[in-house]
């Protein structure tokens, strides 16, 4: 059964690419479309099941169409056989509201970041590159294998897209399963993708403005990464209680080489397995074509 979640998980993304493309490149009209689309079909994203108790029907301000009088436990799958939505992820925590997540910067000069290359877990000095940042392709950041510039700045711990709408400039995370404490021995993860700004060493905002789930609120960080000498891009996560937790980067071949993060790839790779999804690819960002014949 889970492994039919996930087909219809895939399915759903290859729909879902086009109409975010739309929303961003005519996003006052083509958001609410968009908007209405993802609430016509719902999430699949959000099907990926956790390995703790199933989401009771009750909690979900979602799924209250077709809720279960009896309080029942109801899982995706269950609704799904039903050709309703899945449930809505569980809050955990509650961060920081997204009407603090915008601040001006202390300066107005961004690097320029033109292309970001892939490289295996063991970085630049060793082989070629694995591939190069997609800019976007829709409602996450991922693995190309063509060398395509992604024309980002990066400023003060936030690597921006200018070519997106203000709504989601940063190249930020959204949690993926509501639980934004991450750990070296922890699963939780996030993947990349455009979202809103979030303050230099803030916790956890929880904010609308990301395409990952457009419209609805989930756990979002943006500020938080580093540009060290040899031009490597590292990110270290805010957990609620103000903890900084060194991130570990990967891609996920089974969400269309989505860029994902946690706090132990091999926790979120064993979680994938066991899922029946395959596992996340360590890899090491770096600015810089090394590798690109343009």
């Amino acid at each position: 059964m889970v492994h039919s979640l996930l087909k219809s998980l895939v399915l759903y993304l290859a729909c879902a690419m086009s109409a975010v493309v739309l929303a961003v490149s005519a996003h006052h009209h083509q958001t609410e479309a968009h908007g209405r689309e993802m609430a016509r079909r719902g999430n699949q994203l959000l099907s990926l099941p956790r390995a703790a108790a199933p989401i009771t029907v009750m909690g979900s301000q979602r799924s209250r169409k077709g809720s279960n009088p009896a309080g029942k436990r109801v899982t995706n799958a269950m609704r799904f056989a039903k050709g309703l939505p899945p449930l809505a992820p569980r809050k955990l925590y509650k961060g920081s509201r997204a009407g603090s997540a915008h601040q001006a910067r202390s300066s107005s000069v961004p690097l320029s970041v033109p292309l970001i290359t892939i490289f295996g877990s063991e970085g630049r000095g060793v082989g070629e590159p694995m591939g190069w940042l997609r800019a976007t392709d829709g409602y996450s950041y991922s693995l190309t294998r063509e060398c395509t510039p992604v024309n980002a700045q990066f400023l003060s711990g936030a690597l921006t897209n200018p070519s997106l709408p203000d709504e989601w400039p940063n190249i930020g995370f959204v949690v993926y399963e509501g639980n934004p404490n991450f750990g070296t021995e922890s699963s939780n993860w996030a993947i990349m993708s455009p979202t809103a700004t979030t303050p230099n060493g803030s916790p956890p905002v929880d904010s609308p403005e990301q395409l990952l789930n457009l419209g609805s609120s989930m756990f979002i960080e943006s500020n938080i990464w580093s540009l060290g000498a040899d031009e490597e891009l590292t990110l270290t996560w805010i957990n609620p209680n103000g903890e900084a937790v060194p991130m570990e980067i990967g891609y996920f071949p089974y969400l269309d080489d989505s860029i994902v993060i946690a706090g132990s790839l091999s926790a979120l790779s064993a979680y994938f397995v066991n899922m029946g999804a395959g596992e996340a690819v360590q890899v090491r960002l770096y600015t810089g074509g090394r590798g690109c014949q343009r």
